[in-house]
């Protein structure tokens, strides 16, 4: 029998958001729109608390595995990466990091990144952890999912001009949607940064039904890093278990 103060309505709705983000995972090459979605949820279990809350209910940790960013936004800070996009995503075959170089070039901590190395951060690090860095500004997780959430997705609709982001995190999300895109062209998968509008094009974001730019990258891949958690996958299953799935 669940302890008391575990509500189980509650822990119930938990497993509906999980299956509903296991389905996204299955998509071979989610869209923009597919991802926008699933934003509400994803703000819902990492900003508002609620994953947190479960598995504290339940007395469990809740760690999540992630590509060390480190030598990046080391290498970023003194000037030898220009730009860089973690993402990590398994709806498109677990890519990691596309960065360019600063006007020095790379340099030796750029080089020291592996994607294979990994770092267990708790929910509160895992949040601040920087995963991008565009228009000489670092990103979080927690910027990407309150931009996705409450700026193009609608469900936490923000209408204020940057909400609780400053100007220029506004600006630097807005370039990396716009920036890093992965496109599908005759069964390849094409990754480009830079806008790729002729000069006779009119300026600003361009919708392109087959590509998806950054910010919704790095979404998919805090989903990736949700359902691959091993604390996650303990949570569940006590969480099956007290439900009798």
């Amino acid at each position: 029998m669940p302890r008391p103060d575990i509500d189980l309505r509650r822990d119930d709705f938990l497993l509906g958001d999980f299956r509903n983000l296991d389905r996204l995972a299955r998509v071979e090459h989610p869209g923009r729109d597919q991802v926008r979605l699933h934003a509400a949820t994803v703000r819902r279990l990492l900003l508002d608390g609620e994953l947190g809350a479960a598995a504290s209910r339940r007395g469990l940790p809740l760690k999540f595995a992630v590509p060390d960013s480190q030598p990046l936004v080391r290498s970023a800070s003194g000037g030898h990466v220009a730009q860089f996009c973690l993402m990590g995503m398994a709806g498109y075959g677990n890519l990691t990091a596309f960065m360019s170089p600063g006007p020095g070039g790379y340099d030796s901590t750029a080089e020291e990144f592996d994607p294979n190395n990994v770092v267990h951060l708790n929910l509160a690090e895992f949040l601040r952890q920087e995963v991008a860095f565009c228009t000489g500004v670092f990103l979080s997780w927690h910027d990407v999912i309150a931009y996705v959430a409450n700026k193009v997705a609608g469900v936490h609709y923000d209408t204020s001009p940057t909400g609780r982001l400053t100007e220029s995190k506004m600006r630097a999300l807005g370039e990396l949607m716009d920036r890093f895109q992965i496109r599908a062209e005759g069964g390849s998968l094409l990754l480009y940064s830079g806008r790729r509008a002729a000069n006779t094009e009119p300026m600003g974001i361009r919708y392109e039904p087959d590509s998806i730019g950054g910010v919704f990258l790095e979404l998919l891949a805090c989903v990736t890093y949700i359902l691959e958690s091993e604390c996650v996958l303990v949570l569940r299953r006590s969480i099956e278990r007290d439900l009798f799935l």
